[in-house]
């Protein structure tokens, strides 16, 4: 994923690169440290759920490719 930082007059000062990573997991429990956000801070999508949500729209692309990572592994 590449950001564009700090454009100025169509120049853009440098560029972000983030690198994203995909997992799967064999089920859905989640078992926070001690400290760490509880499992009601979590909330799992379907494809659907992700178009039809209110997240920015990198999210939901990302989130889309990565339903689609895990289902074609």
């Amino acid at each position: 994923m590449l950001y564009d930082i700090n454009i100025n007059e169509g120049t853009v000062g440098h560029q972000h690169i983030d690198h994203i990573y995909y997992a799967t997991v064999p089920n859905r429990n989640i078992s926070p440290e001690d400290g760490e956000e509880g499992p009601e801070s979590w909330q799992w999508y379907t494809i659907e759920e992700l178009q039809n949500s209110n997240l920015p729209p990198d999210v939901v692309q990302f989130g889309i490719e990565a339903i689609q990572a895990a289902e074609n592994k």
